[in-house]
């Protein structure tokens, strides 16, 4: 029914009126354009979006929407709207969404054209691993893998990390550390951030089932590369291990061992005593 009522509507617009007045249709769906663009851009930059990816998305979003046919022939039906005002707008939402695949080329060519001019002028660590080798690839920059590229840090071993948070991954790349934005679950995105040369792979997503599904397509995309992976429980590790992780550490065990250790040192037990007991458990 969706479909048949955007079938009318379309059937119900007078193109006579674009042959009419073509200078200023041309007019009005480039100033729709724009007027979108710059909205969209100002409000991901607001959100702290990438200046190259705020371009893109707002491009792709500068379009009229299908709910202008809607409301447009809503009150032409109710006569809040004259016929041909009405019909001015329709032709000019439509041409808008005509041009959306070429808007989506634009949009991918700038956006690629202002990161390029960006690393040119400020190449940041990330941009210098572009053909790194023997370097860690944290997928998920979250609380666990921050404190992953911390300990990297201090120890002096390169990493890659990246997340699909804009904000995260902005904020990082600001403070000069090597995270990039994108979805770190798709295989894709691992293998352009070299994953096949990487000493090692951490999965630290947050979802279950795509760390699984990860872990998996990972062992058969990459076999040499050691899989560290965070699991949510015991029983998850256990499916991780099967799956072809190298390994698989629980994060609420862990958590109860360090409960427990803190528990055993109140109760005036050795370190030494307390080491060993918290090693046999993880055994």
């Amino acid at each position: 029914m969706l479909g048949l009522f955007f079938m009318s509507v379309g059937m119900g617009i007078d193109w006579r009126v674009l042959m009419e007045t073509p200078l200023l249709i041309a007019a009005s769906v480039i100033g729709l354009i724009a007027i979108k663009a710059v909205l969209n851009v100002s409000l991901f930059l607001l959100w702290k979006t990438p200046i190259h990816r705020a371009v893109e998305a707002g491009l792709l979003l500068a379009q009229a929407g299908e709910f202008a046919f809607i409301v447009v022939g809503l009150a032409m039906s109710l006569d809040l709207l004259p016929g041909s005002t009405g019909q001015f707008m329709l032709i000019v939402a439509s041409l808008t969404m005509v041009l959306t695949p070429g808007l989506a080329e634009l949009a991918r060519k700038l956006a690629d054209r202002i990161e390029n001019r960006q690393n040119e002028r400020h190449p940041d660590a990330a941009d210098q691993m572009e053909d790194m080798e023997g370097h860690v690839l944290i997928a998920g920059f979250g609380r666990v893998g921050r404190m992953i590229a911390s300990i990297l840090d201090r120890e002096g071993l390169p990493y890659i990390a990246i997340d699909k948070d804009p904000i995260i991954a902005s904020g990082a790349r600001a403070s000069g550390l090597p995270v990039r934005f994108g979805d770190a679950s798709r295989l894709e995105i691992l293998q352009a951030n070299h994953v096949r040369q990487a000493a090692a792979l951490v999965i630290t997503l947050g979802d279950a089932k795509n760390t699984e599904l990860l872990t998996q397509r990972m062992r058969e995309a990459a076999p040499h590369v050691p899989l560290f992976v965070r699991a949510r429980d015991k029983e998850q590790a256990d499916r991780l291990t099967d799956a072809g992780a190298t390994a698989a550490v629980p994060e609420t065990v862990e958590a109860s061992l360090q409960l427990a250790a803190r528990l055993l040192e109140g109760c005036g037990l050795d370190d030494e005593v307390i080491q060993r007991r918290l090693q046999l458990e993880r055994a």
